[in-house]
């Protein structure tokens, strides 16, 4: 119980809690599917709780540390997979949109392996924000050449309807230290040549706790003023 009032004080650690899971509600089904897996632990995660998880990736030391601890791990892109069709309850890419060439070919992959009704959860840095504005080209957002698309709520949300998705929900995470400290960072880095990921002081530390609370208080008024969207979306019966 005071957790739940410590994550509920807290937007970014309440955040930071579903992220964990990629903000996937236990009753969505029990068949789950990865785009982009990293090391994993997601999976892991899911697998412990009793989902049925399969996951799709392109780099070959993750497939090998996916399938050694027992996670299904497939190679490659998610429109390159034989998967049957309607195999899956729910499809989950957290950060893994912005880097693709073709992000419309992903989602057409997802809804031909969704169930109809079946849950897409997308998490994407947004390009509107305000750490956008005040970063500019040092924004952890951009991440030059990694990232090949940027949204914002709005070109999300028409790219996952013209999909042949209905989105459910369209809104910021609560997360913002993540971009905005590495922003810090490499500010720093170009302006004052300090090394990359050095050690912050406590006075920046808490500036960019106090940023993370302000910064959630103002994107419940203004959904646009978030540094991280989480779009939840139903996969429906109507063709792309």
């Amino acid at each position: 119980m005071l957790l739940s009032y410590v994550l509920g004080a807290h937007p970014g650690r309440r955040g930071e809690a579903l992220m964990r899971l990629l903000f996937l509600p236990r009753s969505v089904g029990t068949r789950v599917l990865e785009v982009g897996f990293g090391d994993g632990r997601t999976l892991r995660r899911l697998s412990r709780l009793g989902w049925e998880a399969v996951g799709v990736e392109f780099d070959p030391v993750a497939i090998e540390q996916a399938r050694a601890s027992g996670i299904k791990a497939l190679p490659g892109a998610l429109e390159d997979q034989d998967l049957p069709v309607q195999s899956v309850d729910a499809v989950l890419a957290g950060h893994v949109i912005e880097h693709l060439a073709d992000p419309l070919a992903m989602l057409v992959a997802a809804k031909r392996v969704l169930t109809v009704g079946g849950t897409l959860i997308l998490v994407t840095p947004n390009a509107v924000s305000p750490g956008h504005a005040w970063f500019n080209g040092d924004w952890r957002g951009l991440e030059p050449p990694r990232h090949l698309n940027i949204f914002t709520r709005a070109s999300l949300a028409a790219l996952v309807e013209r999909a042949g998705f209905s989105v459910v929900s369209n809104q910021g995470t609560g997360r913002s230290q993540g971009i905005l400290r590495p922003s810090f960072d490499l500010r720093r880095h170009r302006r004052r040549s300090r090394p990359m990921n050095g050690a912050i002081s406590l006075k920046n530390r808490l500036l960019f706790e106090a940023l993370e609370v302000m910064q959630a208080g103002w994107a419940a008024v203004d959904h646009d003023r978030c540094e991280e969207i989480v779009l939840v979306a139903r996969s429906t019966d109507r063709a792309m």
